[in-house]
């Protein structure tokens, strides 16, 4: 397992989200639904919490917040779709925006995830 790719790759596809939904406020589209972006067993990272066997990881304190903090964000993110899709732009835009629901639960995934590798990814391979 290359626990610190699944890190930077988890970062980087949820960081991606910001950047989906802001085009979902603006055009009131998305490919997702607000279900689908709610499912976090629906992304790599999700799929890969779930399926993670290695005992040094899984028993980590900082795995668990990992996985509290991406429930958190795809239930975040999954709001905001669901604003944007309904025309409440300005409701959507202040949870995207700095201290807004989505640019909160965002910064707590990044930084539970990047606690994850220090704390354990020195000690996997």
């Amino acid at each position: 397992m290359d626990l610190d790719r699944e890190i930077k790759s988890a970062i980087a596809a949820h960081g991606l989200w910001r950047s989906e939904l802001l085009t979902a406020i603006k055009t009131m589209n998305s490919e997702w639904t607000p279900e689908e972006l709610r499912a976090e067993g629906a992304c790599s990272f999700g799929r890969w919490a779930e399926s993670c066997t290695e005992e040094e990881v899984k028993s980590a304190p900082e795995f668990h917040e990992c996985v509290e903090a991406h429930r958190r964000l795809h239930k975040v993110a999954a709001m905001v779709l669901r604003q944007a899709l309904s025309g409440k732009r300005d409701a959507a835009i202040r949870s995207m925006d700095i201290g807004g629901d989505f640019a909160t639960a965002s910064m707590e995934f990044t930084t539970s995830m990047l606690r994850l590798g220090q704390s354990v990814a020195p000690n996997v391979e």
